[in-house]
């Protein structure tokens, strides 16, 4: 099917928009905490308080320092995990807090 020059698809339209708003970089983001709670699962997500990404940094705030342990043991490949799931390189680093 032919399109118009003014024409787009929802998809283009929304990346446009985010584009234009900037936001596209935040929705990245979204994505790359909610694939992080994804890989923990849900017996380690109520110990987590804070997550959020600075200069391309997560940084995790665990409350119980044996999870913040285990945690740092497998730091290396849950950014492999979340970088490829992204099919870019988001995250630097994992800091746990």
């Amino acid at each position: 099917m032919q399109q118009n020059h003014n024409e787009y698809t929802l998809k283009g339209a929304i990346e446009e928009m985010l584009s234009l708003y900037r936001l596209s970089g935040k929705v990245v983001e979204k994505k790359a905490i909610d694939i992080f709670f994804e890989l923990i699962g849900n017996t380690f997500a109520p110990h987590i308080s804070d997550v959020y990404i600075k200069n391309k940094i997560l940084f995790v705030r665990v409350l119980l320092p044996s999870l913040r342990n285990e945690l740092n043991y497998t730091r290396t490949k849950l950014l492999i995990e979340i970088n490829k799931r992204l099919d870019e390189s988001v995250l630097s680093n994992i800091i746990f807090m």
